[in-house]
């Protein structure tokens, strides 16, 4: 029932209601959620972020981040392996966001972002292109794995300087 009227409040475009329609969208999500509903769960927390695109590293923003993540993650099991990989991308990418901000939902969601990174084998950070090799790099500072973080951004640079890609050079030492 609450799902039913939070989705009412959310449904709401008077701008005036914005602040609550915001929160309202939220409860639903966790409502779905609570339900065991982890694909509406997941539905909703995307259209949140796509209708409030600024308040992404707010409390809020955080927080339907980890829960998008979090209902991904629960779907993955009964996915077929292609789609395991991409929604372990999209989890890694949201988790990852919410490491890097000090919130309440930060020591749960670098909880998850080490089961992620503990159940899935590493590539070595001398095989990773610049890119992902930064990435990995910033991903591993987050989760304090020093170690790898310098593996990957030592990579990183060896991998600009033959390039001739000086800020990301510079970026990557």
């Amino acid at each position: 029932e609450a799902a039913g009227i939070y989705g009412e409040i959310g449904d709401q475009l008077d701008p005036a209601l914005k602040d609550i329609r915001r929160r309202a969208m939220y409860f639903r999500l966790t409502a779905y959620r609570d339900r065991g509903d982890n694909a509406l769960a997941a539905d909703e927390a995307r259209r949140w972020l796509d209708a409030f695109p600024d308040q992404t590293r707010t409390d809020d923003g955080l927080g339907v981040q980890l829960e998008l993540a979090r209902n991904i993650l629960a779907q993955l099991p009964k996915a077929k392996p292609n789609e395991k990989a991409a929604g372990e991308r999209i989890a890694r990418e949201r988790l990852s966001q919410v490491v890097r901000v000090y919130s309440r939902h930060q020591a749960e969601a670098r909880t998850m972002l080490e089961s992620i990174r503990k159940s899935t084998a590493e590539t070595p950070p001398e095989r990773l292109d610049i890119n992902a090799a930064l990435a990995a790099g910033q991903e591993a500072l987050e989760l304090k794995d020093f170690a790898r973080a310098e593996a990957c951004f030592t990579a990183a640079a060896r991998e600009a300087r033959t390039g001739k890609e000086k800020a990301t050079y510079a970026k990557a030492r």
